[in-house]
């Protein structure tokens, strides 16, 4: 490895004069103080999001903190943190690791949620807290960052007007609602700090010629990429940056690279082990995993090549109109919100014209090294690995992906905004109106925050929006069934399941193999008792996932109260013993479905056969005095009175009340 020393210090270009007067950028930095501007982007951070503190866990919470074995330990489970995939704490069991291509390795956010939780306590306060802190602590770094980098270039004044507007758009910007607001989100905010901390040194290693500095921010990539695969970017932008604003040769600039290169080396090979290779079965045949399907007769298909293609265009044109105009936000983007397309789209052409333009304009200009030609390249470097052009990332798009790429849009605004705007008087129409957007801005970002308040909330406002994704649809449909078993009120009741079966309906209708979907459609005819219904729909949701534990419970619970139906209300003795024998297939060890088939069979005159099954709901329930005293009178019925009366006595020790059954 090359030396490193003081000697090799660089020199910093000389001070470019701006193309405009900087009279007015002197004229804000009387109006607010450049040494108070990142504090004031901290304030703002925090007054903008102040309300999303009283949210509670939503979406995938539950699998980062609230229901993860590893996350609820907290500094114990470190462990499991750092040697399994990141879904496994939830999940539980091998295999779930693949669910999505390449699999998940960010531990680092789950680690500082066991250690907050340990300190603080685990409720979502407190997690909300930190994500906002952790937040505001980003903005505050990308003022001081943007700042540092452009003084040599541009002069003091209009680098503090440069970082300060970016950082301002950038903080108040409504795309960020979902990584704030979500506690998940984490992960995103995370990366992008320990990221933006990592170029900082990285750029004062060369202006001081310090290898500590370049080890420094090394790690702080390292720790980036632990909290999410996509901060890699950083370690291309960091480089990129240094070539465009300072005087700098890239033989030098590749030799302060050196260690993040290692450290990057090492983060792979670390993924590596704890994640194992990737299973060498083909693509993921599951649309929720994999968006790039298409229904063919009683399964799924991979597109085509040019539909992937022209399907990515589309959402990498939705990009660009969500960071212009972020006016119907939305959770979630899952098929078929957004529909599979080919190049016979329009939006699909714009969205390959737009992209390629930038990049002609990128390869033209990049010799100037101009501020909005980075802007433009940040943009895409960062938005590259989500794009699922290189490798599938288990969705079309999602808001948060745009949260480190949207750094390079709000530096193109903020220099526009530096050239075309503040040029003119402070107080002119012009400011005035980049004041009224930031504000419009503003009160779109604190009222989306309150959609993230819970998921009856988020999943029934975001179905309006995303109301062609079967994901959304189901997520509706779930948080209504959820509501309803709290309601008193029958017809409410009623009402509410009736919704969330119309949501659930379409859901299937999107996804014919939505087996979670059919789960709950199930789910929503046992709570309206049309136990008919319940089962069918179990049975598809295991006939499209035959392992789905939760459909083989519900189903083998819908059989044993059909078996009680039969049995109980409709005298039929047959039909019971039949959906009784169908409920023991699936769960065998239920002691009430074996109790029932016990006196089903016992009725229709096999005392001694109706023993077998009194027998085993006792084995499954040992200390219950209930099933112990129907076994002795199964045993009084088939004649053997000396066990008839021992089970009876001993239960009733249990429960003296029993006694009055005895005495009937």
């Amino acid at each position: 490895m090359a030396k490193f020393n003081k000697s090799e210090r660089v020199k910093t270009q000389k001070v470019i004069t701006a193309p405009f007067p900087g009279s007015d950028a002197d004229k804000l930095g009387n109006l607010i103080p450049t040494r108070l501007m990142p504090f004031l982007i901290v304030v703002f951070a925090i007054l903008f999001y102040a309300n999303s503190l009283g949210g509670s866990y939503v979406m995938d919470d539950a699998i980062v903190i609230s229901e993860n074995q590893f996350t609820i330990q907290g500094v114990a489970g470190w462990k499991g943190i750092f040697s399994h995939d990141t879904f496994y704490g939830f999940f539980r069991e091998s295999g779930k690791n693949h669910l999505v291509s390449g699999g998940r390795y960010r531990p680092l956010s789950l680690a500082l949620f066991a250690l907050e939780g340990q300190v603080f306590g685990f409720k979502p306060f407190v997690f909300h807290l930190f994500n906002l802190l952790y937040y505001a602590l980003t903005c505050f770094l990308l003022f001081r960052l943007f700042h540092y980098l452009f003084e040599s270039r541009y002069g003091r004044t209009n680098a503090t007007l440069i970082a300060f507007f970016c950082s301002l758009l950038f903080t108040v910007h409504p795309i960020h609602t979902e990584v704030v607001a979500n506690i998940k989100g984490r992960d995103e905010i995370l990366t992008c700090l320990l990221g933006l901390a990592g170029t900082w040194y990285f750029i004062r290693s060369i202006d001081r010629g310090r290898l500590a500095l370049s080890i420094l921010a090394a790690f702080l990539w390292f720790l980036s990429l632990l909290a999410k695969e996509n901060g890699i970017v950083f370690i291309a932008l960091a480089p990129l940056a240094v070539w465009f604003f300072k005087d700098v040769k890239m033989s030098d600039i590749l030799r302060y690279s050196i260690p993040a290169v290692v450290m990057t080396i090492l983060y792979l090979i670390l993924r590596r082990t704890v994640l194992g290779p990737a299973p060498d079965s083909g693509p993921i045949m599951e649309l929720m995993n994999n968006p790039f399907l298409t229904w063919h007769i009683n399964g799924y298909l991979p597109v085509t090549f040019s539909i992937k293609l022209a399907t990515i265009a589309v959402t990498m044109l939705k990009y660009i109109l969500l960071l212009i105009y972020p006016y119907q936000l939305t959770s979630d983007y899952y098929p078929q919100q957004i529909p599979l397309s080919d190049w016979s789209n329009w939006r699909a052409i714009l969205g390959f014209l737009l992209y390629a333009t930038a990049i002609v304009i990128c390869l033209i200009r990049l010799k100037k090294k101009e501020i909005i030609t980075f802007g433009i390249l940040f943009y895409l470097v960062a938005l590259f690995p989500m794009s699922n052009i290189l490798f599938p990332v288990g969705t079309l798009m999602s808001e948060r992906f745009l949260f480190i790429p949207s750094i390079g849009f709000a530096l193109i605004i903020s220099r526009l905004i530096h050239i075309y705007v503040v040029k003119g008087s402070l107080n002119s129409r012009l400011n005035l109106l980049i004041l009224a957007l930031i504000l419009i801005l503003s009160v779109k970002t604190i009222a989306r925050n309150k959609d993230w308040s819970d998921n009856y909330t988020l999943f029934t406002t975001d179905v309006k929006i995303s109301d062609n994704s079967a994901k959304m649809l189901n997520a509706a449909g779930g948080a209504l069934l959820d509501s309803c078993i709290r309601v008193k009120d029958p017809i409410v009741k009623k009402q509410m399941a009736e919704e969330a079966q119309r949501y659930l309906l379409r859901a299937i209708e999107l996804h014919p193999s939505y087996s979670n979907a059919y789960l709950l459609l199930g789910n929503s005819y046992a709570y309206t008792d049309n136990l008919e219904k319940a089962a069918e729909n179990y049975q598809l949701a295991l006939q499209y996932n035959q392992n789905f534990m939760d459909a083989k419970i519900n189903l083998a619970s819908m059989y044993k109260e059909l078996g009680r139906k039969a049995g109980e209300k409709e005298g039929n003795l047959p039909k019971a013993k039949e959906m009784l024998g169908k409920s023991l297939q699936l769960n065998p060890k239920d002691p009430e479905t074996n109790r029932l088939l016990g006196i089903a069979i016992g009725m229709s005159g096999d005392p001694k056969g109706a023993l077998i099954y009194f027998k085993a709901a006792l084995e499954a329930k040992p200390d219950d005095a209930f099933y112990m005293f129907d076994l002795g009178s199964a045993y009084a019925n088939a004649g053997d009175m000396e066990k008839a009366n021992y089970y009876h006595a001993e239960a009733i020790k249990k429960d003296p009340s029993l006694q009055q059954r005895l005495n009937k």
